[in-house]
Parts: structure tokens; C-alpha cells; sequence
């Protein structure tokens, strides 16, 4: 009898044993499957998160697109105004006032220049998604066209501010008078305004990288 209850509870304890491995398989295969659902939800919001920041990104950088037509228009009224006055100066001529005061706005020390936005590109950047871009030259196209939008707002400014100073001295020795071009102060500031924005020839290389990157956009 002895031995036939030292079996029994040996059997007994292989169930036990037994069911309790199962049970505890049971709970690992579950939580594997919970980690790896919950893995893959992650992984699509941040999926999701991503392509919805890129095509904020496109989108940045359409309005970018025509706000640098909208500069390109500027230079080109700039370097018109620049033509007339190089084309008296050559000469030494006296400029008619007629032919300054089309481009007056154009010497308004109000003009601060045309700012680019960089709002979702920045956001890409401070986010964990942008290490989830397999397309390295996707990503290398998008920050070309930022880099090269930040260069011509510094270059921008730096004329434009060169300008406003320009000014400012000119209306402090003239007494705040009418422009005048003729006039000795101002007419030493001609070759100034003559070449003014003929260093912003690289806008229309940016213009061409934009539109490509642009091309790029997914449907």
C-alpha cells in the first residue's frame, strides 16, 4: 500500500507539474502576443505619425514654392531699378525723379524681406520619426531645400539690411528730403543700389530643387 500511495503522489505531482508548466505557457505565449500587438500598433501610429509629418513637410514647402516667387518678382523689380541707374551713372547723367519714383517702395526702410517657413521640417527633426525614413535621399532632398531656403533668408537680409542702413544715413545727411539720386550724398550711393540682389543668382537652382523634391510627393 506504501508503495502504491508514493506513486500516486508522485503521479500527482507530474500533473501538477505539468499543468502548472502549461498554465505558465499559456501566460508567456499571451503575453508575447500582447507585446508584439502592442509593438505593431506603435509601430503603425508611428508609421502614420511619419507619413503625415512628410506630407506636412511637401505642403511646407509648396507655400515655401510661392513665396519664392513672390521674392524672385522682388529681385527682378530690384535689379530693374538697378539697370536705370547704372544706365545714368555710366554717363554721369542726372536721373529724372520720375524714373526713381516708380520704385520708391523699393527704398522703404520697412521692407524686412520674405521669411521662409521651416515649422514641420523643425518638428521632423525633434522627432524620433525622422530615424524611421529608409529613403536617405528622400530625406537628403527635403533638407537640401531647407538649407538652401535658410541661405537666402540670411543673404536676404543681410542686403536688406545693408539698405535700410544705406537709407537711414542718407535721409540723416539729407535731412529726411525728397530721394534724390542727384543729389552728392546720394549720388555716391549709385553703384550701391546699381547692384543691389545680384547676389541671390542661386534662387533659381532652389526654385528647380523644390520642384523636384516636390515631384517626389507620394499620391
Amino acid at each position: 500500500m506504501k508503495k502504491m500511495s508514493f506513486k500516486r503522489f508522485r503521479l500527482g505531482k507530474q500533473l501538477r507539474l505539468g499543468s502548472y508548466l502549461r498554465e505558465l505557457s499559456i501566460v508567456i505565449i499571451g503575453i508575447g502576443v500582447t507585446l508584439y500587438a502592442s509593438n505593431l500598433v506603435t509601430s503603425c501610429n508611428s508609421q502614420r505619425n511619419l507619413n503625415a509629418q512628410l506630407q506636412a513637410i511637401y505642403t511646407e514647402l509648396g507655400e515655401n514654392l510661392v513665396k519664392l516667387d513672390e521674392h524672385t518678382a522682388l529681385i527682378e523689380r530690384h535689379r530693374d531699378f538697378g539697370k536705370m541707374i547704372q544706365s545714368y551713372t555710366t554717363y554721369n547723367q542726372d536721373i529724372p525723379k520720375d524714373s526713381v519714383m516708380r520704385y520708391t517702395n523699393l527704398l522703404d526702410i520697412g521692407i524686412n524681406g520674405i521669411l521662409y517657413k521651416h515649422t514641420a521640417y523643425d518638428l521632423l527633426l525633434h522627432s524620433g520619426n525622422v530615424l524611421m525614413i529608409k529613403d536617405k535621399k528622400r530625406l537628403a532632398d527635403i533638407s537640401n531645400c531647407y538649407a538652401d531656403l535658410e541661405m537666402i533668408n540670411m543673404v536676404w537680409a543681410e542686403l536688406v539690411a545693408m539698405k535700410r542702413d544705406m537709407i537711414i544715413s542718407l535721409f540723416a545727411v539729407d535731412g529726411f528730403a525728397d530721394i534724390d539720386f542727384n543729389k552728392p550724398a546720394w549720388r555716391q550711393m549709385r553703384s550701391f543700389f546699381a547692384t543691389f540682389g545680384g547676389g541671390m543668382g542661386h534662387i533659381s537652382e532652389t526654385r528647380k530643387e523644390i520642384e523636384a523634391t516636390l515631384a517626389q510627393r507620394p499620391k
